[in-house]
């Protein structure tokens, strides 16, 4: 059997995947494509199995409308198909499965994995997108001139993992960054600052927690190469002075109001009352997952 998820990126939301796979189903993958087995992530759009295929297992996998480009189209389930659970009621009404098979995100399993316990270190930490943090190359300068910690998506996940639990609070966009938050009783308060931050997941994953999640928005900041970029599409066919004067303009808006309002609204973040799912929702949904886990070993 092949664990499947996204591997095109090296981000902290798909790694969950070997981490805790490996570890709870220990010598059970062989990268064998004929049986899938579906895991943590929004891919049940991209991940469809290969002609060899005969099996598909989804397992606490989602889905996200908004984007096709992104995230595909809504996958048919055909027979090849086990539907074990998916990680939110939003999936499975897209799917048109049974809102009992609507469980949660498999990350809450990290709850059952031997990691050693970080002590407080920092007040409030920030976690990107990793799409995000490829957009502005400096958004660790601007998230430490307000005070507060940043966190690399594209740093090692143990790394990354111990400085979720040294945080008092997370400031994330990432939303493995606050399941995995959530799951270390981390509060934690979810910020768009771009278009491709996808909702959906979002409230997917929170309904399954009974949390009506808040995204508070955030200026969206560019690299020079990405405002380049921009006006390059718009002033196409040789308007080359215009794109330029466009580029100064964007750069020095950017520099002298953005900036400055980025660092603003992260210091006003401070003061947001931060999120946190039950205790008893958080175990009763662990278990639900280890339990579901348990079956797998079985087929």
């Amino acid at each position: 059997m092949e664990l499947v998820y996204y591997k095109e990126t090296s981000n902290f939301g798909d790694l969950l995947n070997p981490l805790i796979f490996h570890q709870l189903l220990p010598g059970f993958f062989d990268d064998d494509p004929i049986e899938q087995f579906l895991g943590i992530g929004t891919i049940l759009g991209q991940e469809q199995g290969t002609e060899q295929t005969e099996k598909l297992i989804v397992y606490s996998s989602g889905y996200a409308l908004g984007d096709e480009f992104t995230y595909g189209k809504p996958p048919v389930l055909d027979d090849r198909y086990e539907i074990l659970c998916v990680r939110g009621p939003l999936t499975a009404k897209v799917l048109g499965l049974d809102e009992k098979l609507a469980v949660a995100d498999g990350a809450l399993l990290l709850k059952y994995l031997v990691i050693p316990t970080a002590p407080k270190v920092f007040t409030y930490s920030y976690m990107p997108h990793h799409v995000s943090e490829g957009m502005y190359e400096l958004w660790k300068e601007r998230v430490e001139e307000a005070g507060i910690h940043f966190i690399s998506p594209g740093q090692p996940i143990n790394a990354i993992i111990e400085q979720i639990q040294q945080s008092e609070v997370l400031i994330a966009e990432a939303m493995h960054g606050a399941i995995v938050a959530d799951v270390f009783r981390v509060p934690w308060i979810a910020v768009k600052a771009y278009n491709h931050i996808n909702s959906f997941k979002w409230q997917d994953w929170a309904k399954s927690m009974k949390l009506d999640v808040k995204l508070h928005t955030m200026p969206s900041l560019f690299s020079r190469r990405k405002i380049a970029n921009m006006t390059g599409e718009v002033f196409q066919n040789g308007a080359k002075p215009l794109q330029n004067i466009s580029e100064r303009v964007l750069e020095y808006r950017q520099r002298w109001i953005r900036e400055p309002l980025t660092v603003r609204r992260l210091k006003k973040l401070k003061n947001s009352r931060p999120q946190l799912s039950e205790t008893s929702i958080l175990n009763d949904k662990s278990q639900q997952l280890l339990d579901i886990l348990q079956t797998v070993k079985k087929t």
